[in-house]
């Protein structure tokens, strides 16, 4: 090659040479305006989609507050959105106190359908529960202990008022409380069949204390359980 040659492929080194400050400023340029865009995005909460529909993360989060607690539905997104202020976080949108219920009333279902979900594989359960009154009404509690070939699940199945504390009421509170789970779970297509006798024929025990009415309970808990187990047996018959 001759020398001439050689002159031409220096300066066109030379050029690129230049043009190479320009370029890596362009690159730098479009890395950060892309970094500051996701930046800008992660430090900005959606409390619904473009849809308008509010995502499961959202309707977690306001479950929590309001059930675990204890912040009124009405008050649920001023104290969201002043705990996100504090954490240098912006929020868009905002949530009705309708939406709030709605959510709640969600979550309460779901929870019972999760128990349905547990006797699946359940190999006992044990029941246990309390009575209190407040200004002479009568509230009671119901809690289920699902045994399963691997664990322990443990169940809340509300706290309701009742006319009164009686053995015989507070038997019909239990029958009704399975009931509702049941046709809950048949409703929204977890079983097949809406029935709750299903659930009696796996309990194995109560828990309660010495008191007179529990133990006239627990022998009505026993006699309707029989009852159950021999409509059954007798069906399949």
């Amino acid at each position: 090659m001759c020398i001439s040659g050689y002159q031409r492929q220096i300066h066109a080194l030379k050029a690129k040479i230049l043009h190479i400050p320009s370029r890596l400023a362009t690159a730098t340029n479009r890395i950060a305006c892309t970094f500051n865009d996701k930046a800008d995005e992660e430090w900005t909460f959606f409390l619904k989609d473009s849809n308008g529909v509010i995502p499961d993360e959202t309707r977690d989060i306001f479950l929590d507050l309001v059930a675990m607690d204890a912040v009124p539905a009405n008050k649920v997104t001023y104290v969201f959105k002043q705990i996100a202020c504090a954490l240098g976080i912006e929020i868009e949108e905002d949530l009705l106190r309708k939406s709030v219920g709605r959510i709640v009333k969600e979550g309460r279902n779901a929870s019972k359908l999760q128990i349905i979900e547990s006797l699946k594989d359940a190999k006992g359960i044990t029941l246990s529960g309390d009575g209190t009154t407040h200004k002479n009404e009568t509230y009671e509690s119901k809690f289920a202990t699902v045994i399963t070939p691997n664990k322990k699940l443990q169940f809340f199945l509300g706290l309701k008022m009742a006319v009164n504390h009686t053995s015989e009421m507070q038997l019909a509170g239990w029958i009704e409380t399975t009931e509702d789970l049941f046709h809950l779970a048949y409703k929204s297509g977890l079983i097949s069949e809406d029935d709750a006798r299903i659930f009696w024929n796996l309990v194995t025990g109560f828990h309660s204390d010495h008191a007179a009415d529990q133990k006239k309970l627990f022998e009505l808990l026993k006699k309707w359980k029989t009852r159950l187990e021999r409509e059954v047996q007798g069906e399949r018959v």
